[in-house]
């Protein structure tokens, strides 16, 4: 899919349809299983970090990263 969006420094990379790679400086933090619409709400703005998602395994997203 290969779709990316940057937000407050966070690089979120859509993989498939399913999982969202999450990045820092090139460091990953982690992967987001999302629910149907997710990468749309990212695609509006929403800050899954800032807004405490979880990764779709009970984790919370955080800078230091999860999972």
């Amino acid at each position: 899919m290969g779709k990316v969006i940057e937000i407050n420094g966070i690089r979120y990379e859509l993989i498939n349809a399913e999982i969202i790679e999450v990045t820092k400086e090139g460091e990953k933090l982690g992967d987001i299983f999302i629910n149907s619409g997710d990468w749309e709400l990212i695609e509006k703005g929403a800050d899954p970090i800032a807004e405490a998602w979880e990764d779709g395994n009970g984790n919370v997203l955080s800078l230091e990263g999860w999972g």
